[in-house]
């Protein structure tokens, strides 16, 4: 099982979610997605714990 402490980079997020960049940003820009952590000017991150709880809100709209 996935650690829910840490934070996930881009390519993690996409594999775990199953979106591409593009469909992450719009999703995050309509707040329906947890938005990236700036660690730098080039490096977001998200939260391990926000996308796994993501992933799980997901699962129980799907049911």
């Amino acid at each position: 099982m996935l650690q829910q402490v840490g934070f996930l980079r881009l390519s993690s997020v996409e594999l775990l979610v199953g979106l591409k960049k593009s469909a992450i940003y719009k999703r995050c820009a309509e707040g329906t997605f947890p938005k990236p952590i700036k660690l730098s000017p080039r490096l977001n991150v998200w939260k391990a714990a926000d996308v796994l709880a993501w992933i799980e809100k997901q699962s129980q709209l799907s049911r």
